[in-house]
């Protein structure tokens, strides 16, 4: 089994650098082609998941009713709230949405092949343990402070993900849905903090404002 975290893992990090380095891909001027680029790359994730993890992947009315949930708190921010930031515009929440797939894919594949270990509840632990160290890589093209953030915020959420993923019912669609709710949580924050360490101005040049 180990193999195929070895696999997932380096198939992962291609990806992201693909998207973040290439020059092809841009949250905001090719939102779309970027939304695709990482709803296909996360195809391969998920035939691993089934195909030789076992896990059957349900399209069910818990997805649907939180995806309509997210997109009425978007709206209705939106509609109350006239300040500006990059990380509220639509293309940028369109094209994390689809980030966070490709992301849940790869954290879905992860969770299952620890748990085929045979650890028990040690399971939680390594897993915290190697999604934060793939969260040391923001360091390498973020600033400092925000990559903390990142890393900190990674360990309680490499927790919760791998509980409802493991031991909810339609785990995964709810951790899916909490990882997303994260970005967004920052996004509002970004409204309201310029000064923010998320803010978008700092986060590069395909994120400023056109």
């Amino acid at each position: 089994m180990i193999e195929y975290l070895i696999f997932s893992t380096i198939y992962f990090i291609l990806i992201i650098g693909i998207k973040d380095f290439s020059g092809y891909f841009d949250y905001f001027k090719r939102f779309i082609l970027t939304s695709l680029f990482m709803l296909v790359a996360s195809i391969p994730l998920f035939l691993v998941a089934k195909y030789y993890l076992g896990f059957t992947l349900e399209f069910n009315s818990l997805f649907l009713c939180l995806l309509v949930i997210t997109i009425i708190l978007i709206v209705v921010f939106k509609l109350l709230n006239k300040k500006y930031s990059a990380r509220m515009d639509t293309r940028f929440l369109v094209s994390k949405f689809f980030e966070i797939v490709l992301q849940q894919s790869f954290i879905l594949v992860s969770v299952l092949i620890i748990n085929s270990t045979g650890l028990g509840y040690y399971s939680i632990f390594v897993f915290a343990v190697f999604f934060g160290i793939l969260h040391t890589l923001n360091f390498l093209f973020m600033p400092k402070k925000r990559a903390f953030y990142f890393n900190l915020f990674s360990f309680l959420g490499a927790v919760i993900f791998y509980v409802l993923i493991t031991f909810i019912k339609n785990g995964l669609w709810l951790s899916f849905f909490v990882h997303y709710l994260f970005y967004l949580g920052i996004a509002i924050e970004t409204c309201f903090n310029k000064k923010s360490v998320f803010n978008g101005k700092t986060i590069g040049p395909q994120l400023k404002k056109r």
